[in-house]
């Protein structure tokens, strides 16, 4: 026997957070779910039927504390409350940094049964993702040069932000490399993949030792998405993964 799907609807509800705006579904001209004031008027207006809906999405939030839910609820307590009796479920999506030590685990408690006592038959949904796999995955490279440039040590490794580090790429993500400190130190450089790409730059970085030829350059935090987005670009293969 098929199970009938719940029909839900995904919602932008506009949220002003500080979100980078490639990572931002908020943005008034999102393609990521229906602008919530245009929902607002056709619910109001009855220009369209709801009466099968069941469920809402919100996928709003990046990198956020509890403070992000918190808006979030609020928002959904403050706009859809001639909606909410009929729904059986709202999905409030990922972004939530359940692991980070800046989230305060008891106020998110505290948000979300304050919305389960108003609404009790409504169920909750969450997406961890990110949060699941923080301070895992450790991504690991070569030396294959190091070049001197203008007095700068310039390291060549024999990964690209083309093939192997696109959250770099994309959305400039400073990613964390074992061994180095922002404070600074002797040993400073700058790093670069090995595509045929000049903008092929993975950062700025102080190491704590000096580094040769052959020496292993560490990517720490890597298991969220840098896997899932490998390429083979310019040739270079894909990173082998180990599970230890």
């Amino acid at each position: 026997m098929t199970k009938k799907a719940s029909m839900g609807l995904r919602i932008n509800p506009r949220l002003h957070l500080p979100i980078p705006n490639y990572c931002n579904p908020n943005l008034n001209y999102s393609h990521l779910g229906v602008d919530y004031l245009e929902f607002i008027d056709s619910l109001n207006s009855k220009s369209i039927d709801f009466s099968k809906l069941e469920g809402l999405h919100f996928h709003a939030l990046f990198q956020s504390s509890e403070i992000g839910t918190t808006l979030l609820l609020d928002h959904v307590l403050e706009h859809y409350k001639t909606i909410l009796p009929q729904l059986k479920w709202i999905n409030l999506g990922g972004g939530h940094e359940f692991t980070s030590d800046n989230f305060n685990v008891n106020n998110f408690v505290k948000a979300v049964n304050n919305f389960q006592v108003l609404y009790p038959k409504i169920q909750l949904y969450f997406e961890p993702g990110e949060a699941v796999t923080k301070d895992c995955g450790e991504f690991i490279s070569t030396v294959l040069d190091i070049i001197h440039i203008a007095g700068v040590n310039v390291l060549i490794l024999d990964t690209s932000t083309e093939t192997h580090l696109l959250d770099v790429a994309i959305v400039n993500q400073r990613l964390k490399i074992k061994g180095t400190q922002s404070e600074s130190t002797p040993y400073f450089y700058k790093i670069y993949g090995n595509s045929c790409i000049q903008g092929d730059f993975i950062g700025e970085y102080f190491f704590k030792e000096s580094l040769s030829l052959g020496d292993k350059v560490i990517f720490e935090d890597m298991m969220a998405y840098s896997m899932v987005k490998m390429t083979e670009f310019n040739g270079i293969k894909k990173a082998l993964f180990t599970l230890i």
